[in-house]
């Protein structure tokens, strides 16, 4: 076992935002911007826009009865399950503001994948603060091309999980805070998590928050699993015993040390990596 510890800017988190970031960390109640302003009928950043498909909306009080050519900003859906479920390559979905409870794991195995350059985006409806709350459930993420831009989350363990079913590639998770609130039951836990094949994702521009450093030290703010291609890049990430974890990977990941991100807060990341036994 190794680790590795990077520190930026002597460990200062002090970051300029000269066009790239981008989180309000500390302000405006924890809503998450990204630079361009609103993202409705827009390119987001970075996400493969333009897109071609529907722009599609979710909001508490909707109405999950609708096909997704009733879907518009009048007529919403009311579940994150029916968006990951019915959304299609080009589609950008809007969650509008308000928390969304998982209460059971959704599988979406058999949803939609997006294209290279036509993605399928879910994102908070312009500045809008969008919680998804871990009640019971995760969100098991198995399909390619999908991207993930200004969602929170809180859980109590892992969350997004990406490839557990069989696929899961380039998924961009992007300019989000999640809140690991408990230890989760045990090792290999983590908000943000790649498995096997869900290779070459992306976790950028975020704060992943945990339950503190004296939990099972197999919790980290990103874990990587027997996977490739893992790019993690000028997140901050505090509260967990390493803020990455890599476990028997295929090659190891693409990490910024970029980790302070608008505060004044000595930030260290101890990255663990375990490549043998098996």
């Amino acid at each position: 076992m190794n680790h590795y510890t990077l520190l930026s800017n002597n460990g200062r988190g002090s970051h300029s935002n000269n066009g790239t970031l981008v989180l309000n960390n500390q302000s405006n109640n924890g809503r998450v911007n990204t630079t361009g302003g609103s993202n409705n009928g827009q390119t987001l950043p970075g996400s493969g826009g333009p897109f071609e498909g529907n722009q599609l909306y979710v909001a508490p009080g909707g109405d999950d009865t609708l096909s997704r050519e009733e879907n518009t900003i009048q007529t919403p859906w009311e579940s994150v399950k029916q968006a990951l479920l019915n959304a299609q390559a080009g589609d950008v979905v809007n969650f509008r503001e308000g928390s969304y409870s998982i209460s059971e794991s959704i599988a979406t195995i058999s949803a939609h994948p997006g294209e290279e350059n036509n993605r399928v985006v879910f994102t908070n409806y312009d500045t809008e603060r969008v919680l998804f709350k871990d009640e019971g459930g995760r969100i098991f993420i198995d399909q390619p091309y999908w991207t993930f831009s200004g969602i929170n989350a809180d859980s109590s363990g892992r969350f997004f999980t990406m490839g557990d079913q069989g696929g899961g590639q380039n998924v961009i998770i992007e300019y989000g805070i999640f809140r690991q609130l408990t230890e989760g039951g045990g090792a290999n836990n983590s908000p943000i998590f790649f498995n096997g094949i869900a290779s070459d994702g992306v976790v950028r521009n975020n704060r992943i928050i945990g339950p503190g450093p004296d939990v099972n030290p197999n919790t980290a703010g990103v874990f990587v699993f027997r996977t490739q291609g893992i790019k993690i890049l000028n997140n901050e990430i505090s509260g967990f015993p390493g803020g990455v974890f890599y476990k028997h990977p295929g090659n190891d990941p693409k990490i910024e040390p970029n980790l302070g991100v608008d505060t004044n807060i000595e930030i260290a990341m101890t990255i663990t990596k375990i490549s043998a036994p098996r």
